[in-house]
């Protein structure tokens, strides 16, 4: 067992629910599928930072760990029959081929996960224009490969709003963080908000709202009719069993 498959063991997945919420019937909620969230062992509920780019610094380190995700995921979905599973995959990972030589593994299973694309900029970038931060093409193959592809922290990092257009034939879901908001004022949060759901409407993509920890917060996305809501004021992430 190679260094790298053995610090395997120091990563696990956490989950965390996507609620729909029912204005018409009191603000029921219902669960409409679950995040999956890469975190430390031991309990801590943290992003391992530092390791998981150690396994995005080149092919080779990136298919032991893709090797380990889909093994994983397999897992999690027969264990738990009937629920969507959404995971995220770094653009650096879709600049290398053997993600999408992993990926194959899921596609028996790919009407029960989504893709979703963070907002990460790849470091090793083989690509021809210096500016182009464009995943567009590895995007679309994946959507082509059979999964349902959803594009995190949009407004954050290379997901700007021109670029996430161009990705618009290719993918199911645009998910808005208010996490990545929480220091902007309040009316350039409603046109930020504004801005995604009507790109989402005239598309018919979803949109989620993410970073939800207030019913105030919950009930006014509710009133401007933004129904998909996750966050830790409905669920904190749990440990996979």
């Amino acid at each position: 067992m190679s260094e790298l498959e053995q610090k395997l063991e120091g990563i696990c997945f956490y989950e965390q629910p996507i609620f729909l919420i029912d204005a018409a019937e009191k603000e029921e909620k219902k669960v409409i599928g679950s995040e999956l969230l890469l975190r430390k062992t031991g309990g801590e509920n943290r992003f391992p930072a530092m390791l998981y780019k150690e396994y995005m610094r080149d092919d080779a380190s990136n298919l032991v760990f893709c090797t380990w995700l889909v093994k994983n995921i397999i897992e999690i979905i027969n264990d738990n029959p009937g629920i969507q599973y959404s995971f995220n995959l770094d653009p650096q990972q879709l600049l290398y081929d053997s993600t999408f030589e992993a990926m194959k593994g899921l596609i028996p299973y790919c009407d029960r996960v989504m893709i979703e694309v963070t907002e990460s900029i790849p470091s090793n970038r083989d690509i021809d224009q210096y500016f182009n931060y464009s995943v567009r093409d590895q995007i679309k193959r994946i959507h082509e490969m059979g999964f349902s592809v959803a594009v995190d922290d949009v407004s954050s990092g290379m997901n700007s709003f021109n670029a996430v257009r161009e990705y618009t034939q290719d993918i199911d879901r645009l998910k808005l963080s208010l996490i990545q908001l929480r220091n902007v004022e309040e009316g350039m949060i409603t046109v930020t908000i504004s801005l995604w759901k009507a790109l989402a409407a005239s598309t018919g993509i979803d949109l989620v709202i993410e970073g939800i920890d207030s019913l105030e917060v919950s009930k006014w996305l509710l009133e401007n009719g933004l129904e998909k809501q996750q966050g830790y004021y409905f669920a904190t992430p749990r440990k996979l069993k």
